[in-house]
Formats: C-alpha cells, structure tokens, sequence
C-alpha cells in the first residue's frame, strides 16, 4: 500500500489512517501479516478504529415515554444503538459491547431488556446485572455474539429499561438520566440527557390563623367559624370545608396549634382529580381578613389565610350556625 502524494491528500497526523494504510479484519482479534520496512519515512502503527476514530459510531439516543409522572407510575427508557456495518463503517469486532445505566433517584428499576434490529430479545446473549447499591445497571454482551461477523449489519440494538416512581420526600422533584456505551477499554460514549419531572397527585391544603385571645376565641360570642370554598377552573369541582376554633368534634380532618401568638388551624391534604384550584373564603360576620397567601410546589397548593375579630358586638353570641350530616343508622 502506497500513501496518496497529492497535495490535498497529504498523509500528515491523523489523517493517515484515513488516508494511507490496510485495513485487517480480525477473528477473535488476531491476524497475520508481513511488514517491509522501506526508506526512513516508513511506518506501521497498529490500531483500532473504535478507539482512535470514535467517529465511525452512529452516536447512541436515549429516549423516555414520559415528561411527567407520579408515584407509581411507570417510566421507561430506551437506549438505541446502531451497529456498524461490516466492510463499510466496521472492519473490525468492537473489543467490547457494555451498556451502563445509572437509575435515577426516586425510582425503582423494574426490568430492562436488549433486543436486535428484528425486534428479536437477544439479552441472553450477555450477562445482565443491577447493584442496588449504586443503582448501576449494567449490560455486558457475550464475545460468542460480539465477535460474530454478521451481527454487524447496521441494525439497531434497543436496550429498554422499565422504572416505576416511589414515593419521596416534598411534592416535586426531578429524574435526569443518561445512559453510557463502551466499546473499548479506552472508549465509552454516552447518549443524550432526558428528563422527567417526578410530582406528587394534586393536592390541596387549607391554613387558618387567628389571633391567640380570649376575646378572638369567642369569650361567649360562639366559636369562630369559617367557610372555605375550593373550586377546580377546568372541570367544575367545588368542595366546601368548615372549621371551628375551639370545637374538634365541628372540625373532623383539621389540627390546631399555637405558634407565635396565633391559633393555626390546618386542613387535612386533599387528593384532587388533576386541575387547577382555588380556595376562597365566604365572609362570615363578626371577622375580617387581614391577610392571605399561596404557596405552590409541584401540584401542591397551600392557601392560608389570616382574620381578626371585628364589629363582634353587633352580632348575636350565634350569627352563625353550621349543620352538619353525622353518619349512623336509621333513627339514631
């Protein structure tokens, strides 16, 4: 083999193995041949086209069939592989064939499975392992199928993952994951980045504050009670709620506490059908508002909202009344 002489084929650094030099298939990674060495200028470097001219790889995609998901759902990944083509874009076996796969937090690996251009499931043709421990998934494909010559054919390897969202801490969070492919010990690509956002079901949650004094609390003017009315914007959902300051038996699915001068009433959190929400609060005689507020995280929204008594005397000790249904059998 001679090396072009041309002045826009000159053989200077890495082009010369583009350009000038013999192209050895291998069996099992071993071949033969006979060198001559000529003038001083003569040189045969033996090399891999994986690792020096990672170029010839069709880069490995990942892909994931959900932008969004909860706790429970399913998620699953697919990372694709193009093999090379014998005697065009591959000339040799890759040393090796491992796909490694990291296993975001907040999810549970499932199953994962490796399938040939004909859709064939080909995962026992390598060893498949996962380490709990460092949520590390990992495929090693066998050398009885990696140093086979026609499973270099351009087909796409599909290596298919399968998660399910757990429960976590907070109300959103975020699961970013890439896969890595190594074809020789000096070589590893990896794919693209995708992401899904983790949210918890939609959810609502009511905050009352008064102020903590004994004429707040009724002192004989009845309990303060408030009337709550959640709205869905898209599907028409409305739900009331009610609370009483000072009666535990009215207010079933709420917590009291005192904090900094307050009394603070919480509602128990409700799980919604998805929409958007809203919460007012009906007027009611005897107290003002004296504040409110939203805080949203992922499909979480908290609204509260801040009274104080006020023109309490013009109102009668029982301005307001709320009737309630009690479970129980007929005639009690």
């Amino acid at each position: 083999m001679l090396a072009p002489n041309s002045s826009d084929q000159m053989v200077t650094g890495n082009n010369e193995l583009l350009k000038a030099g013999i192209y050895a298939p291998t069996t099992g990674g071993k071949f033969s041949a006979y060198f001559y060495e000529g003038n001083c200028g003569t040189l045969m470097t033996l090399y891999s086209q994986y690792s020096t001219n990672p170029s010839v790889f069709v880069n490995p995609t990942k892909t994931v069939n959900k932008a969004a998901a909860r706790p429970g759902d399913t998620v699953t990944y697919t990372v694709k592989h193009t093999m090379g083509t014998f005697y065009k874009t591959a000339m040799t076996v890759y040393g090796k064939l491992e796909i490694t796969d990291v296993i975001p937090e907040n999810l549970e690996y499932v199953s994962a499975a490796l399938t040939n251009g004909a859709g064939t499931n080909i995962t026992g043709q390598g060893t498949l392992t996962y380490d709990e421990s460092t949520r590390t998934l990992k495929f090693v494909m066998s050398d009885a199928w990696r140093n086979n010559i026609s499973n270099y054919n351009g087909q796409v390897l599909k290596f298919t993952v399968t998660t399910k969202v757990m429960d976590f801490e907070g109300y959103e969070a975020t699961a970013e994951n890439k896969a890595t492919l190594s074809y020789e010990n000096n070589l590893s690509v990896d794919t693209n980045l995708v992401t899904t956002a983790l949210a918890k079901p939609y959810m609502v949650q009511i905050v009352k504050s008064i102020p903590d004094s004994a004429d707040q609390l009724g002192d004989g003017h009845g309990r303060p009670t408030f009337i709550f009315k959640i709205s869905g914007k898209n599907t028409g959902y409305v739900r009331y709620a009610s609370v009483t300051f000072g009666d535990e038996n009215a207010s079933a699915g709420w917590t009291f506490s005192k904090e900094n001068g307050r009394w603070i009433a919480r509602s128990q959190v409700l799980e919604l059908a998805d929409d958007e929400y809203s919460v007012a609060e009906l007027d009611v005689s005897r107290f003002k508002m004296t504040g409110s507020s939203v805080y949203s995280s992922g499909n979480y929204r908290r609204f509260t909202f801040e009274n104080e008594k006020d023109n309490w005397q013009y109102f009668s000790h029982k301005s307001v009344v709320i009737n309630r249904l009690r479970g129980g059998a007929a005639g009690e």
